[in-house]
């Protein structure tokens, strides 16, 4: 977006790397394992990649990484599809994430064919909408997981009632 000098697709696309990165860390941050070492190395290793296409003027091939990573990235969540199927249930698969890349997809994929009519921007967000029109229809077929895993017992009295908030508040 920045080499062909149209805001329209970089800004969008810096703040969503930029967050996306930002979110990515403090997830592993706060996660047990820390921030894996496959990660660091990959993130490192597109970075290069990115760098060196771009400083040799291979624009064509810095092209084609952004396309094969925005595929993988919307069809990602297809890799639980294995578990999906066997265990009929969608509860390996994000809902919120598939929706989302969904209609993202689509909006950038009807902002490619209409207004800019580059094949950069509509072709990998077209394959990304089936991808994701697919995880949807996975809820179609096999519902929501649910959501409640575990129920207080009868027996048990919740910790957050109206009481032991008023006296917390006092």
């Amino acid at each position: 977006a920045s080499l062909k000098h149209d805001e329209t697709l970089f800004f969008p696309n810096f703040i969503g790397i930029f967050v996306g990165y930002i979110c990515s860390i403090t997830f592993h941050m706060n996660s047990k394992e820390g921030i894996p070492i496959y990660y660091l190395v990959t993130v490192g290793l597109v970075l290069v990649i990115a760098l060196g296409l771009g400083y040799f003027d291979n624009y064509s091939y810095l092209g084609m990484l952004g396309l094969c990573l925005t595929i993988i990235l919307m069809g990602s969540p297809l890799a639980t599809l294995k578990t999906v199927i066997l265990e009929q249930s969608t509860e390996s698969l994000p809902f919120l994430y598939s929706l989302m890349t969904w209609s993202n997809a689509l909006s950038w994929s009807l902002y490619g064919l209409i207004d800019s009519r580059d094949a950069n921007v509509y072709i990998p967000n077209l394959i990304g909408f089936g991808l994701a029109s697919i995880q949807l229809f996975l809820f179609v077929i096999f519902g929501f997981p649910d959501t409640e895993k575990e129920s207080l017992d009868d027996n048990k009295e919740s910790p957050f009632t109206v009481d032991n908030f008023w006296y917390a508040s006092i």
